[in-house]
């Protein structure tokens, strides 16, 4: 063959061989150098392709994109990026970020610092001490989204609740210890339900309802918290109550009379609904109060509270609010097959009132309350088993029906 054919041929392969596909570092490569060119849409896109490739060699031009970049898309794009590639050095640029002047920046660096989890926490607690008021608030905020790996930094988050002069960073710390449910922080937290500012203290009450039955030490705090001058502590107060639940009984008295606060009555009734059994007895006092909201909010709490406070809805059946009249009747008929015996027995009381209501409730609970019904037939008292064979014609089931032809 000729040499000159040769050399020529040999020139076309090596050639082809530069001109086939970039390796992936000639790529990233490619893409950090492309994070300087002037138009910020391919700014953008090399910011989003190296996060999604994960290169920790970009790392330190997506922070200086981050941090410099006049397009604000650009650096959301990098702050995203950074994120997925989830290098701990990234961290104290992102905290930074959450000052961003563009919120969109901002959001992306707090989702890109809770996609990091626990790597990012010493940081994060580091900034917990920033001088910079709105870096320790943030700072708090993440801590709380990241979840389970907080639980390291919880010294540092009850200092911040205990020590800090923004009051918008002691909520943000009260917040993130109620997201990670630190049952050590309960002593902190019940003291916090003094703080000077109403928004801690609302928030306070509110996460110690989160912790639940484990803040059951904070109940006689709270019961004192009911009859603060903010009416949100107050309402906070009532949750937290009702969240902690039966360990928290002692505040039934205090949650009755809460039923007269207008701004607290609701959520009074459903702290009162979750005392369970051992609330009816005062609850039954309550659903016949001069005043007619704390009667309608008793009835609402012994609705939740089911089969064991049948007796004292029927008997608020003969209420003269047409509210609770409803709500007990509603109540009964949620309750359903438990409620039927006693309500047959109320179907004969003297009020044509109770006796309608009853009536209708059974009615309504329907075939589940055939059985009962069909054994009442046999009372002794013939007006007991007319009533029953109305309800049990009008429930109308073949089983129902059958029993009245038999009765009659």
């Amino acid at each position: 063959m000729n040499k000159s054919i040769s050399w020529i041929l040999l020139f076309c392969i090596l050639g082809l061989m530069g001109c086939g596909e970039p390796t992936q570092e000639q790529k990233i490569e490619k893409l950090i150098k492309k994070l300087k060119v002037k138009n910020p849409c391919a700014r953008r896109i090399s910011a989003s392709e190296l996060g999604l490739i994960g290169s920790k060699d970009a790392v330190p031009a997506l922070i200086q994109a981050l941090q410099q970049d006049q397009d604000p898309e650009v650096r959301v794009s990098a702050a995203e990026a950074l994120g997925q590639i989830g290098l701990e050095d990234a961290v104290p640029a992102l905290i930074k970020a959450l000052q961003d002047e563009d919120i969109d920046v901002r959001l992306n660096a707090a989702r890109a610092l809770e996609r990091m989890g626990k790597d990012a926490v010493p940081a994060l607690v580091q900034a917990l001490q920033d001088e910079d008021t709105s870096v320790r608030r943030d700072a708090a905020k993440v801590l709380g989204s990241i979840g389970e790996g907080t639980k390291d930094a919880m010294s540092s988050l009850i200092k911040a609740l205990q020590q800090d002069q923004d009051p918008e960073v002691r909520v943000s710390a009260a917040v993130t210890l109620g997201n990670i449910g630190a049952k050590d922080a309960v002593p902190t937290l019940i003291l916090a339900l003094q703080d000077q500012d109403p928004q801690v203290r609302r928030r306070v009450a509110f996460v110690l309802g989160l912790i639940g039955a484990s803040a059951v030490d904070a109940a006689p705090t709270l019961i004192q918290a009911l009859r603060n001058e903010d009416e949100g502590v107050r309402r906070s107060a009532a949750e937290a109550l009702g969240l902690i639940g039966v360990g928290a009984v002692d505040a039934v008295p205090a949650l009755i009379q809460a039923l007269q606060d207008p701004e607290v009555r609701v959520s009074a009734a459903g702290a009162l609904g979750k005392m369970g059994k051992d609330a009816v007895p005062a609850l039954i006092l309550a659903s016949q109060d001069d005043n007619e909201y704390v009667r309608g909010g008793a009835v609402e709490a012994l609705k939740r509270i089911g089969k064991d406070a049948v007796p004292a809805l029927i008997l608020a059946l003969q209420d003269d609010n047409e509210h609770v009249r409803f709500s007990a009747a509603e109540t009964l008929e949620r309750i359903g097959k438990d409620a039927v015996p006693t309500l047959i027995l109320a179907s004969q009381d003297n009020n044509e009132y109770v006796r309608f209501s009853t009536a209708f409730v059974l009615g309504e609970i329907g075939k589940d309350a055939v059985p009962a019904l069909i054994l009442a037939l046999q009372n002794e008292d013939w007006n007991i088993r007319y009533s029953v064979a109305e309800v049990l014609e009008r429930i109308g089931t073949p089983e129902a029906l059958k029993a009245v032809k038999d009765f009659q």
